[in-house]
């Protein structure tokens, strides 16, 4: 499947944008003006998402491979900043990607098993499985993201195939999941886990245990309190200046 993706021209470094679970390329706006004409940019939308096609197989093992044949297309060497869904994808698919330098996943704590997902994210997170919003909960997640940019991310929504979100629920969107601290602690590339202590998807005490469970000296965790689930949207120069300062 060939993904939709923006590309912005800059310098010799490139960056791969990745969003999380029913957003879209557009979510990273506010970033990218920050950065543009600094380094090439490329951003895509997952399958069932934004500009790319539906698909009728969500599940980890197709996502992964989908997402790795789209950004091995990408000529030069890469660096991946995957944001809540995506960073999963990035870990389930991190044996099949080619030429990464690094990789930073924002608001993706590893799971061992399936059922840690029950200890890493909280109540809010249910409502994103539901195929359909009503205004109420529409109105909640755009605050649980971000109030400011309701507008873009009323927009982004629409184009989410609400058949994505039926597949969450299901145990088949998990075909192909594998231990995913068992990856990290495996893996020969550096990657950057960053958590944010006022993110109302995720669970604090659970990323609390992840330093005693990643062992790879090249698997970091930054801890921080702004941001929320999209510190990217929300304080985009401060995140940037994040990425230039501990994630090369």
């Amino acid at each position: 499947m060939e993904l939709a993706r923006t590309t912005f021209e800059g310098g010799d470094k490139l960056l791969v944008l990745l969003h999380g679970n029913s957003l879209g390329k557009d979510v990273f706006t506010p970033f990218v003006k920050s950065i543009t004409h600094k380094y090439k940019i490329v951003l895509f939308d997952l399958p069932g998402h934004g500009d790319s096609p539906k698909s009728s197989n969500y599940s980890i093992r197709s996502f992964s491979k989908i997402l790795a044949e789209n950004i091995n297309q990408i000529s030069g060497e890469k660096y991946i900043v995957a944001h809540s869904i995506s960073g999963h994808l990035v870990f389930n698919a991190l044996h099949l990607l080619e030429n990464i330098s690094g990789i930073t996943c924002v608001g993706s704590p590893p799971l061992v098993s399936l059922s840690d997902t029950l200890e890493a994210f909280t109540d809010i997170g249910k409502v994103m499985f539901k195929p359909e919003w009503s205004a109420v909960e529409l109105e909640m997640i755009i605050n649980s993201l971000s109030a400011a940019h309701k507008q873009t991310l009323e927009s982004i929504f629409e184009k989410v195939d609400p058949g994505f979100r039926m597949a969450l629920s299901d145990s088949s969107f998990m075909e192909g999941f594998r231990n995913e601290v068992e990856i990290l602690n495996g893996a020969e590339i550096p990657v950057n886990l960053v958590f944010s202590s006022d993110d109302p998807y995720l669970n604090p005490s659970y990323n609390q245990f992840l330093e005693a469970k990643l062992t790879n000296s090249i698997v970091k965790l930054f801890f921080l309190d702004w941001g929320g689930h999209v510190p990217f949207v929300k304080e985009p120069e401060r995140f940037w200046n994040l990425l230039l300062k501990n994630c090369r």
